[in-house]
């Protein structure tokens, strides 16, 4: 049976100089950050470790070549690098002149 309900943590929570964790999940996989959030919304601190540079785990690595989902950070990327690019133009149209 599962149970959706919702435990909060107290404000003050300073996870930088906690002396131990309630939980500790090695890998950010699919069932790790699962895991993570079901412990995490039982107002248990939580540490996910993680071997790679990013979550995800074997799907992420398996079908790397395949687009699951638009990363948001990505398209944030792309957007950001148009701007710069356009502003590097305008800067360089005004030195010519």
């Amino acid at each position: 049976m599962s149970d959706f309900r919702v435990t909060h943590l107290d404000q003050g929570v300073d996870f930088a100089n906690l002396p131990y964790w309630d939980v500790i999940i090695i890998g950010a996989g699919p069932a790790g950050l699962a895991a993570g959030l079901t412990t995490a919304h039982r107002a248990l601190t939580t540490l996910v470790i993680e071997a790679k540079d990013r979550a995800g785990g074997q799907p992420q690595f398996l079908y790397a070549f395949k687009e699951i989902t638009s990363p948001y950070w990505l398209n944030e990327k792309r957007l950001r690098d148009q701007k710069i690019a356009l502003i590097g133009d305008k800067i360089a149209q005004a030195a010519r002149k």
